[in-house]
């Protein structure tokens, strides 16, 4: 998962590296807001249903975000 100020990029690859789902979704605004983390998690279902892979085979997720991060406090310093 790639969030970027105005696009949000999903991707899933499989054990060889090799990818087997993205998309790019323009006009995905940045922001802190409930509507934004709601439309986040209704992508990443959506790319799951498409995928008909079972959540318990997914092994990690990957986030990248622009700025500084806080880790500790789960926090986004952009």
């Amino acid at each position: 998962m790639d969030i970027n100020l105005h696009t949000l990029n999903l991707a899933v690859f499989d054990l060889s590296n090799k990818q087997i789902f993205r998309e790019e979704t323009k006009y995905f605004d940045l922001e802190n807001s409930d509507e934004y983390l709601n439309s986040l998690i209704e992508k990443i279902e959506s790319m799951i249903s498409q995928l008909g892979i079972p959540r318990e085979k997914y092994l990690a997720v990957g986030i990248s975000i622009p700025g500084l991060v806080d880790a500790k406090q789960g926090l986004s310093h952009t």
